[in-house]
């Protein structure tokens, strides 16, 4: 899979749930670790943590992620 974490949407998710990172990891079931990751643009290797965070944030999968070929 060659695409990136479409990071302003994951933050856009965050505010609109009134949420820093700290709630967001209580609130999904995420650690710091993996936010972080996703907050740097990358996709972890736990999926399911992606899932859940983009879950969480009722962010649909094809706005949480951008496509790494398109320009």
């Amino acid at each position: 899979m060659n695409a990136r974490v479409n990071v302003p949407r994951i933050v856009e998710g965050m505010k609109r749930a009134g949420w820093g990172v700290a709630a967001t990891c209580v609130n999904v079931g995420v650690n710091n670790k993996t936010l972080t990751k996703i907050l740097d643009g990358q996709v972890p290797r736990r999926l399911d943590a992606f899932y859940r965070v983009i879950d969480g944030l009722k962010i649909p999968i094809e706005e949480a992620l951008i496509n790494g070929g398109a320009h």
